[in-house]
């Protein structure tokens, strides 16, 4: 269990339970990192906002995380914890990303477990790598707390917003009606950030991520990313669709289609990703190697790299920039 990071002053009291760090939330309320004291073992612990109450319990499946316990805290507020096997997602990211061969494998549980809550109904409405634990490093359990009724940001007290809006659907920031599709959403921003290792639609601050989630296109996986399965980029841009009617319209589609990677020759699936941005970093340090006055001018690939970056969005700094020029 991690105790890197301070819990806050204000996290609830919960009997049974030892808090040990906040994932995410705002003060007194939110995600956390927990031991459950009488079963020993790690726990996610969510404690809902005051008068937010959870229907039922989460489904019992493989790839879903065991339900442990609900229960109310001291101060009268719901919560409902589920055990935690291995790291979060989140947290092997930080590490950078992954090679396909194991982000589909995480995909292919993701996807399995929105296909059992699906077929009853329930959206999850805020998956993200901070709802995916990693149980080994070939698959993978969401953690589903709870039925309630909040499928739209998180806002407290203070008007700033509870968690990272970086995988909600635009509907879900339109204040629109929310169904499962809105879940397959956010597994297309789950498998970019595991092979790029970065969030699809980041900015410095939740304003400017929800006004690229809202109006910005994502750049094709293969943009980004060199050595991808065709198939696989098209299995993303088919889930990143802004309008909902055009994604792929459930999450046995997507199994299914995972499941054809799963069989697919492991040579295909076997090298890690090698980003873009990360082959410009490379050839503008090149360039801050050469003699200034002789600089040998970059291959046309390499053009066509940088050329990529920057339809993507990513900011190159001024060698990479002046390798660019170069290029013509």
């Amino acid at each position: 269990m991690r105790r890197d990071v301070a819990i806050d002053p204000e996290a609830p009291r919960v009997p049974g339970y030892e808090l040990v760090a906040r994932i995410d939330g705002a003060a007194g309320f939110g995600v956390y990192r927990a031991r459950c004291l009488p079963k020993n073992t790690d726990a996610l612990l969510e404690v809902f906002p005051a008068g937010v109450r959870p229907r039922g319990k989460p489904p019992s499946h493989a790839d879903l995380a065991p339900h442990l316990d609900t229960g109310v805290a001291v101060d009268g507020r719901s919560y409902v914890a589920l055990e935690a096997k291995g790291p979060l997602l989140a947290e092997r990211l930080a590490r950078g990303p992954l090679s396909p061969r194991e982000a589909v494998a995480i995909a292919l549980s993701i996807a399995r477990a929105l296909e059992v809550l699906h077929a009853r109904r329930i959206a999850h409405g805020g998956l993200s790598p901070r709802r995916i634990l990693l149980p080994d490093p070939r698959s993978a359990t969401l953690a589903h707390f709870a039925t309630t009724e909040r499928f739209h940001p998180e806002v407290s007290a203070e008007g700033e917003f509870v968690a990272s809006p970086s995988c909600l659907a635009p509907e879900q920031l339109e204040a629109r009606e929310v169904d499962g599709r809105a879940d397959l959403y956010a597994l297309g921003c789950v498998i970019v950030q595991c092979l790029t290792g970065r969030a699809v639609h980041r900015g410095p601050d939740a304003e400017s991520a929800i006004g690229r989630i809202l109006w910005e296109v994502p750049p094709p996986l293969s943009s980004l990313l060199v050595d991808i399965p065709p198939e696989l980029d098209q299995l993303v841009a088919a889930l990143l669709a802004k309008h909902r009617d055009a994604r792929i319209a459930s999450a046995t589609q997507v199994r299914r289609a995972l499941e054809g990677f799963r069989g697919a020759p492991t040579s295909a699936l076997r090298p890690r990703a090698t980003s873009v941005a990360a082959q410009a970093d490379r050839l503008a340090a090149r360039f801050r190697q050469e003699p200034l006055a002789t600089p040998a001018p970059p291959s046309r690939r390499e053009g066509a790299v940088l050329f990529s970056v920057l339809v993507a969005g990513v900011e190159l700094d001024e060698p990479a920039l002046h390798l660019l020029e170069r290029a013509g």
